[in-house]
């Protein structure tokens, strides 16, 4: 029994570590490949957004030029808004002042005749 050469591992036990370390080496692969994938397509999706903002790319700027002029025309009827709110003020306090002076006018008047009567 001593003639007995080294023990031998049983033939299953190293197909099936070589077949673990094959799946892992896959698995490490797919996963690899995934995120280039992935990668590429950011770097893909970066330039197509780049190219869309640049001077001159059609959806983008045409939307831009109508959010801009959209812009300027809420603009312009704030301020017409604004001077239209001004001048009715200035008529609000141009009433008020000629109300006052013809309240004033009719106190006048009615006390005038009063005078004026003989006894």
């Amino acid at each position: 029994m001593a003639d007995e050469g080294p023990s031998k591992r049983p033939r299953w036990l190293t197909i099936s570590a070589l077949g673990a370390v094959a799946g892992v080496g896959l698995y490490v692969f797919t996963i690899g490949s995934e995120i280039g994938a992935m990668r590429h397509k950011v770097d893909t999706l970066d330039i197509r957004i780049d190219a869309l903002e640049t001077r001159g790319s059609g959806p983008v700027q045409s939307t831009a030029a109508r959010v801009d002029s959209l812009t300027a025309r809420a603009d312009r009827i704030l301020t017409e808004l604004l001077a239209m709110q001004q001048r009715l003020a200035d008529l609000a306090a141009a009433q008020q002042s000629q109300g006052v002076v013809l309240n004033r006018l009719q106190q006048d008047l009615a006390a005038r005749p009063a005078q004026d009567k003989p006894p």
